[in-house]
């Protein structure tokens, strides 16, 4: 477990915000794009990703709404709003296949109480293959947002992966709750926190029909339910360019490994046209480690089965 009192207080990290104003400042041409980013990039994969990004980026500034601008750069870190539950995604953009949660739906607070609390807000989503061999750091998926300079060691992160077959679900949240980040996870350790604390809450947003899925109150814990060899909860650090280390809390479900979810959760969550929100929560303290939405429009569908 990380030893708390070396832990800097939160403090304000490079924001989303910045980034959008290094990003949308430029209205120069796609060459110029491609060099300013290779600037920026360390990591050869990153500057493979900006050279395929470019044209992407330049039709993105293009868009009429400032905010969509940046949010669909696929460089884009950051917050991104919830998408409408009722939303016809016929008419939504097909790369905004992400967002924040419904964290107050009536399947949450009916259990933990109106607005619980949240650890962290998640600022990236992505679809990955499942790697042939284990990576050094699970920030390796997110090397673009650590070559950028993003990354800031005096803030927390949480890594929350969903493990769907041949692919994976890997999110990245930025820690606001500083205090409740220390407590917990200097007073559990990994196994505790899945054996006892930590419990994953699907919920179909959209749905005609409800679906009678269990909430916080009564769903297992995530080591009982999936049983261990199924997740993983890591309290990690990893070096960053400059000789500083990023800390962050990685938790890992193989949601397939239960045969009822295998047969399942692609009609219901994965689906085109499907919205659906997926918790990590504490249900006796009232907490929400991290959550995100999954909006599946033709895109997102295809980056879980390509």
């Amino acid at each position: 477990a990380p030893a708390g009192n070396d832990y800097s207080k939160l403090s304000k990290s490079l924001s989303s915000a910045s980034f959008e104003s290094a990003l949308s400042g430029d209205e120069g041409s796609a060459s110029s794009d491609e060099k300013r980013l290779r600037v920026i990039s360390t990591d050869k994969l990153v500057k493979e990703l900006s050279k395929r990004m470019v044209g992407e980026e330049e039709a993105a500034r293009k868009a009429p709404n400032p905010i969509a601008q940046v949010q669909r750069l696929r460089t884009f870190y950051g917050f991104r709003k919830r998408v409408n539950t009722y939303t016809d995604l016929s008419h939504h953009p097909n790369d905004l296949w992400w967002s924040e949660a419904h964290n107050d739906c009536a399947k949450i607070t009916n259990d933990m109480g109106p607005s619980p609390r949240l650890l962290s807000e998640v600022i990236k989503v992505r679809v990955v293959r499942r790697p042939k061999e284990e990576l050094d750091s699970d920030m390796s998926y997110f090397s673009d947002y650590v070559s950028m300079g993003m990354a800031n060691p005096e803030r927390r992160y949480f890594v929350f992966k969903l493990g769907l077959g041949d692919h994976i679900v890997v999110t990245l949240s930025e820690v606001y709750d500083d205090e409740a980040y220390e407590s917990l996870f200097n007073e559990y350790t990994p196994e505790q926190m899945l054996m006892e604390r930590m419990k994953f809450i699907t919920c179909p947003a959209n749905l005609v029909v409800p679906v009678p899925l269990l909430g916080p109150r009564s769903a297992q814990t995530l080591g009982v339910y999936f049983g261990m060899n199924n997740v993983s909860c890591q309290y990690c650090s990893t070096p960053l360019p400059d000789g500083e280390a990023l800390r962050f809390v990685s938790v890992y479900i193989d949601i397939y490994s239960k045969w009822i979810l295998r047969r399942t959760i692609p009609s219901l969550a994965f689906t085109v046209g499907r919205i659906s929100d997926f918790f990590l929560v504490d249900y006796e303290k009232a907490l929400i480690y991290s959550s995100f939405r999954l909006v599946c429009t033709e895109e997102g569908v295809a980056l879980m089965n390509k």
